[in-house]
């Protein structure tokens, strides 16, 4: 049995639409994304940094490959949302020396109440 061209590209073309109906099916249901959580850390848009430290915060133990960007946030971001979503970022991927460094510093030079409180609850829930 011989296929002719025009079934051949009506089963190419079948199969491309199968596979990007699968592709947007996975990545609305949440099994696949495309964040990069450095570049959105790195943004100057408030939301893309909040998107960031949601992912990073997400992805758990996994996320502390980020960790150094989470610590950098904390201590630099201008806004105070951004720097307690920050605090709750490293509760996520766990407790470390070098996170306990720069909550320490943080909570020494922090300004905003709401981000003190979101520093003095995770130090003393890390507390041994």
């Amino acid at each position: 049995m011989r296929i002719s061209r025009q079934q051949k590209l009506w089963t190419a073309w079948g199969g491309c639409a199968l596979l990007i109906a699968m592709l947007a099916i996975a990545y609305f249901s949440g099994h696949i994304q495309f964040m990069n959580p450095a570049n959105a850390l790195r943004s100057q848009a408030e939301p893309d940094r909040f998107d960031g430290l949601i992912y990073i915060a997400n992805k758990g133990t996994e996320g502390r490959r980020w960790q150094y960007l989470v610590i950098q946030t904390l201590s630099n971001d201008p806004s105070p949302d951004i720097r307690e979503m920050a605090v709750i970022t490293l509760r996520e991927l766990g407790k470390d020396a070098e996170s306990m460094k720069c909550l320490r510093k943080c909570l020494a030079t922090e300004k905003e109440a709401i981000v003190k409180e979101a520093i003095k609850d995770l130090l003393w829930q890390w507390q041994p």
